[in-house]
């Protein structure tokens, strides 16, 4: 699994727990075709009030329509969404259309729209909650009714639920106001289609849950008639039979809702469903530690499709496989490390990655004798997103990569971002033995922040061998190429009685600190 996927996983990881408008950053493509006889609508342009009041009248159809709307000089919205859909307490709220749509057809119907479209401005940070009633804020046990961005790049909004043909549905279509992002605005045109077809609901046929190491992989197993699933839920229990507390507030009614790696394709189909991180009431702890500690032992698995529509739930087994690194047997009861594939029983490099660490820049070390050696790069990180995740930090960005090689001898290898060049640019800097393999970063080899926004890992007494150097940004992803500045040096480490550096700038001593007063010599 790519960073990217892993970035997404994170952003649709959800507790079904108590409170307001539940968001959804739900993100698959709708895949959806029109039947024969029917045509893509276009209404004119509609600016209305924003309210219950005055919505604007769809009367839906089997297929698409497209309603063009524009909130640029509309008055502060007149709903409230609730305290966690884009309406900040104290914040004005941005201004508001409504649209009431009728669904078309008989029996239980799947409705999807989207705003990425048509006049809908990229840096609007559009938000739409879909409502039952007009008037009511959504409450988390009716299922996602927030619906903000389409993905970490793209702020407008896209969605869907079930329905039965003849309700009324309430789309209330506007900005995020407190928006993160510098360029965003909040207000501006809007085009949106709504879609209509009859839904079917999938069907879970096997799986189960891998822990591997740090990492939570769900497999399941399915049918579904529309082949839209999007998405698994999972509850976990004990040997017991008992639900355990993932997030430690006391009440076992926690499930997980995670969308898939890579889209499940045909029917039946496999989808695997990859986690790290959930951030629960302490905080931000690995998923894999929470349910070994909790001894888990099954899952019930329910699938999702786009509309939100869900299948019976099937328990399935929770393995524990050994974590192994590059060129490791692999199978029943060991998995491969992230960013590792477990092909024909040996963990590999898929070819991404494996083409990813070919484009490492040798730097050139000379062997130090009783002063440190350095050699340095300076340019620039690309914009977008990369492969491989740090162990330290969230490193969704591109890497720029580098080959050393540390000679016999005794010495230390210290890697550093901490220079002029860098600027302001929030670095990472980790160090593998194997560009591939997280397994094999020596202990101390991740670093975030060295004081600051730069990076600095320092390998006391580093075996002799070659080592490649990661320089990537932390958090989200710049779009645009951002610069920075690298250092790698080799500091030599000296026995007793040779002259040495009370800073360690130049050298260090290997038993005990160089003084600071009088004959610098090491003890």
């Amino acid at each position: 699994m790519n960073r990217q996927t892993t970035f997404f996983l994170l952003l649709v990881l959800a507790l079904a727990l108590a409170g307001g408008c539940t968001e959804s950053t739900e993100s698959a493509d709708s895949g959806i075709t029109i039947p024969d006889g029917s045509a893509d609508s276009a209404l004119p342009p509609f600016v209305g009030s924003g309210t219950c009041e005055t919505p604007q009248p769809i009367t839906g159809s089997l297929g698409t329509v497209r309603i063009d709307l524009d909130t640029t000089d509309g008055v502060e919205g007149a709903l409230d969404l609730g305290a966690d859909c884009g309406n900040p307490e104290g914040i004005p709220r941005a201004p508001q259309e409504v649209i009431a749509y009728t669904v078309p057809g008989d029996g239980l119907m799947g409705v999807t729209f989207d705003t990425a479209l048509g006049d809908t401005l990229t840096n609007f940070d559009t938000v739409v909650q879909v409502r039952t009633s007009c008037t009511e804020i959504p409450t988390a046990d009716a299922g996602p009714s927030c619906f903000d961005d389409v993905s970490g790049d793209d702020t407008r909004s896209r969605g869907g639920l079930m329905a039965m043909g003849g309700d009324v549905i309430y789309f209330v279509v506007t900005g995020f106001t407190d928006t993160p992002l510098d360029s965003a605005i909040d207000r501006g045109p809007i085009s949106i289609e709504i879609t209509a077809r009859s839904n079917a609901l999938p069907e879970v046929t096997g799986g189960e849950v891998r822990i591997v190491g740090e990492r939570t992989q769900i497999v399941a197993t399915g049918t579904d008639a529309d082949e839209d699933v999007i998405g698994v839920r999972a509850t976990f229990v004990d040997a017991a039979g008992a639900l355990v507390d993932l997030n430690g507030d006391g009440m076992e009614n926690d499930r997980l809702s995670m969308g898939f790696d890579v889209a499940p394709v045909g029917n039946p189909f496999t989808g695997t469903s990859t986690l790290f991180v959930i951030r629960l009431a302490s905080g931000g702890v690995y998923l894999s530690d929470r349910l070994r500690m909790l001894g888990a032992t099954g899952a019930t698995l329910i699938l999702v499709d786009e509309v939100f529509g869900e299948s019976a739930g099937m328990s399935v087994p929770v393995r524990f496989l050994d974590e192994v690194g590059l060129g490791a047997s692999c199978g029943a009861d060991a998995g491969c490390t992230l960013d590792l594939e477990c092909v024909s029983g040996v963990c590999e490099a898929g070819a991404e990655i494996a083409a990813l660490c070919e484009t490492s820049t040798t730097l050139t070390l000379t062997a130090p004798t009783t002063e440190t050696t350095s050699a340095g790069h300076e340019g620039q990180l690309p914009g977008g997103h990369g492969l491989i995740e740090s162990s330290c930090a969230h490193t969704p960005g591109q890497e720029a990569l580098f080959d050393v090689t540390v000679p016999a001898g005794d010495m230390d290898l210290i890697v550093s971002t901490d220079l002029v060049g860098s600027g302001t640019t929030d670095t990472v800097v980790y160090v593998r033995t194997a560009c591939p393999d997280r397994l094999s970063e020596p202990t101390g080899a991740c670093n975030d922040n060295f004081g600051g926004y730069q990076s600095r890992v320092e390998l006391r007494n580093a075996a002799a061998g070659a080592y490649t150097v990661f320089v990537v940004k932390a958090g989200h992803p710049s779009e645009t190429p951002i610069p920075y500045e690298v250092e790698v040096s080799l500091r030599p480490v000296l026995g007793t009685g040779a002259a040495c550096d009370p800073a360690e700038v130049t050298n260090r001593c290997s038993a005990g600190a160089c003084p600071t007063g009088g004959a610098a010599e090491c003890p």
